[in-house]
């Protein structure tokens, strides 16, 4: 095929060959479609079941559904057919069919939602364990969830103390993505301690909501949850003493997963650009600017930049739908 095109380039108008890889212009849906180039590389028959491997087997993948590994596969790659491949490879795999659970729907649960508009302006904590002691001599895991963007962070720990938790909130949280407005916790001992009270009232947090039922539908951190157990689940094997020795690459990969309702990664809404996974994403991208692939396909275009007060209210309405 890269011959044909280089050959004769006038039949083949949604293809171009460059460093002798073959791309293929993809139309996108993307409401920012304007702002990237959307050039992807066409993987030839047998590289695709690596790449399957490598989008949905690895940690930083996270063994996540057909459409989050469709999204991150189809953001840089094409071949014909790819959505039946991927599901295919995904409803085949024998990790996920074993370890994942039933996805039936529960009732939802009356009341007003609250009006959260920007990223980390509402989170939740949970914790999860005790697990047994692993190699790294951790029993439990801090699980902290943006409401509006859906990005998550975790910590694991020796012991779920007051002090820890709120070490964690303090730099990892509010020091690096800002101080919320409100925290949504269930009703622990760490969680109504005096040091956890003491850290809201030292950077006028407004609210912490303390919910006994804690549903997925109170508190997203419980649908992040369930995803975070399943995936520990698909990498232990054995040995349960190695639970932690992937936490946070399967983090990422919930961070870098396209979400179903919003149509972004939370990373992205985070951050506004596609996160890197690897240096070879730098390495495939051409510096000139009309090359088929150019380097503003991952980092954002400035226009958006100026236009993200004009887009935070559209994600709020697509986090309502959530």
């Amino acid at each position: 095929m890269i011959r044909k095109v280089e050959n004769n380039p006038e039949l083949y108008p949604s293809f171009k060959v460059e460093n002798n890889i073959l791309y293929k212009h993809i139309l996108s849906d993307n409401p920012l479609a304007e702002t990237y180039t959307d050039w992807k590389i066409v993987v030839p028959a047998p590289n695709r079941s690596k790449l399957l491997k490598m989008y949905h087997d690895d940690p930083t993948s996270g063994h996540l559904g057909v459409f989050k590994t469709l999204s991150r596969i189809s953001a840089i790659y094409y071949w014909p057919k790819m959505k039946q491949s991927v599901q295919f490879y995904v409803h085949s795999c024998k990790v996920c069919s074993q370890c994942k659970p039933s996805n039936l729907p529960q009732a939802g649960l009356m009341g007003k939602y609250r009006d959260i508009k920007y990223p980390f302006q509402m989170i939740s904590a949970d914790l999860l364990g005790p697990y047994p002691r692993s190699k790294k001599g951790n029993r439990f895991l801090l699980v902290v969830c943006d409401w509006f963007t859906k990005l998550v962070l975790v910590h694991p720990m020796p012991k779920a103390t007051s002090s820890s938790i709120v070490k964690f909130l303090e730099n990892q949280v509010f020091l690096i993505f800002g101080v919320p407005q409100i925290i949504v916790v269930d009703n622990g001992p760490q969680f109504i301690s005096k040091e956890f009270k003491a850290l809201a009232d030292s950077y006028k947090v407004q609210k912490i909501w303390y919910s006994a039922r804690y549903t997925p539908q109170v508190n997203p951190t419980e649908r992040v949850n369930r995803t975070i157990v399943t995936a520990i689940r698909s990498y232990i094997k054995d040995s349960h003493k190695t639970w932690d020795e992937s936490i946070h690459q399967i983090a990422q990969a919930i961070r870098l997963a396209k979400h179903e309702v919003t149509g972004y990664s939370p990373s992205f809404l985070n951050f506004y650009r596609n996160v890197p996974v690897d240096g070879s994403f730098y390495g495939k991208i051409a510096p000139v600017a009309n090359n088929p692939v150019n380097i503003d396909q991952n980092v954002i275009d400035p226009n958006f930049v100026q236009q993200i007060p004009e887009f935070l209210p559209a994600q709020n309405a697509a986090f309502l739908r959530t």
